[in-house]
């Protein structure tokens, strides 16, 4: 999962097509449909100008760390692990595709290699996420043999 549950203080007041909305939400490509699907997300926190790409099922996962700066629509990324550099065109719009998802979130281009649309929340999930989550975890988990 997207290291851990992420605390986020709530999605910033404004139009749903305002670029800072980007920021301090989680972005997922998708709802897995299994414990073994790998979906894409992203999230931008705001307070520490960090982010993350994440490509992960229930069992394992990839991710890298960004640093980013917005101005406008444009974000400015530095991978630090290998000192990469991209500029992407953000887009944040009020969307209905993706239950209960209800922005989108367009790149110009994803520069981790990931999707460029993402689907978020304007306002916090009120639990339903991890009611979804239980109902792909199995009843019960098999013995691993030895």
């Amino acid at each position: 999962m997207l290291v851990g549950r992420w605390l986020v203080w709530g999605p910033p007041a404004g139009d749903p097509a305002d670029p800072a909305l980007v920021a301090d939400r989680i972005w997922v490509e998708a709802e897995p449909e299994s414990l073994r699907q790998k979906v894409h997300r992203t999230l931008l926190v705001s307070q520490v100008r960090l982010g993350i790409f994440d490509q992960s099922s229930f069992y394992a996962g990839q991710h890298e760390i960004f640093e980013w700066r917005r101005s406008g629509a444009k974000l400015a990324i530095v991978f630090p692990q290998d000192r990469r550099k991209a500029e992407v065109t953000v887009t944040v719009s009020r969307c209905d595709e993706l239950f209960p998802y209800d922005l989108c979130l367009d790149l110009s281009e994803n520069p981790w290699g990931g999707p460029t649309r993402y689907y978020g929340m304007m306002e916090p999930d009120d639990g339903d996420g991890e009611a979804r989550l239980r109902a792909l975890l199995p009843t019960s988990i098999p013995a691993v043999p030895r």
